[in-house]
């Protein structure tokens, strides 16, 4: 993780479009962490001044690819403003949730 934020930080200093957020976590897949990390993300990003004329937020980690082209991601977006994708993975969750604080 260190090695790539190097390498994405070198890229966000040239290329107006990319942004890291300051805070970081360690999160788990599915779990609260995850949505504390988002959360937090967006609030920087509403944050910043002279960052304000974007449309979507598309949550991506380093073993996501997109299957669509933009495009078509747009088209998609476009005819569902209003609505959100995130979502937990919804299978036990009161398991799923105590696991994440065992020892």
């Amino acid at each position: 993780q260190e090695y790539m934020h190097r390498e994405v930080s070198k890229l966000a200093a040239i290329l107006p479009n990319l942004r890291l957020v300051s805070k970081r976590y360690s999160t788990i897949w599915g779990g609260a962490s995850l949505l504390t990390m988002l959360l937090s993300a967006l609030r920087e990003l509403l944050a910043m001044p002279d960052w304000t004329d974007w449309d979507f937020v598309l949550n991506l980690s380093e073993s996501d690819f997109p299957v669509k082209t933009q495009a078509e991601l747009v088209s998609f977006l476009s005819s569902n403003r209003g609505s959100n994708f995130v979502k937990s993975h919804g299978r036990e969750q009161d398991k799923f949730i105590k696991k994440q604080v065992e020892i």
